[in-house]
C-alpha cells in the first residue's frame, strides 16, 4: 500500500504538478465475519495480500480461523467495524493552469 506522500511524489516523477490532497476514513460495518470475508472491495483488495502473507498452504483453513475469530468478535462487539483510509490527489499537466 503506497501513502499519500509516495503517491504525490510519484506523479510528481511523471511530470505532474500536484495541488492538493484529501484524507478521509471510512467506516465499514459488518454483520459477522462471513459477510466481511464476502464483501467484494475486501476480496478485490484485501483478500489477495492476506493470502499472500498465508503463504499459500492451507489458506482456506487459515480463512476459516480467520472467520471464526471474527464471528468471536462480532458477537461480543455486536458488528465488525473496519476503518478504510481514503486519499485523493489532485494533479494537474505543468502547461495547464492549475
Amino acid at each position: 500500500r503506497h501513502t499519500i506522500e509516495s503517491l504525490g511524489a510519484t506523479l510528481e516523477l511523471h511530470g505532474l504538478h500536484l495541488i492538493g490532497t484529501h484524507r478521509h476514513e471510512a467506516i465499514w460495518r459488518f454483520r459477522d465475519g462471513s459477510a466481511l470475508l464476502a464483501h467484494h472491495f475486501i476480496r478485490l483488495g484485501f483478500l489477495p495480500g492476506w493470502q499472500d502473507v498465508a503463504g499459500g498452504v492451507n489458506t482456506n483453513s487459515i480463512l476459516d480461523a480467520l472467520r471464526e475469530a471474527l464471528d468471536v468478535r462480532a458477537r461480543e462487539a455486536g458488528e465488525l467495524r473496519l476503518r478504510v483510509p481514503i486519499g485523493v490527489l489532485v494533479a494537474c499537466l505543468p502547461a495547464h493552469t492549475c
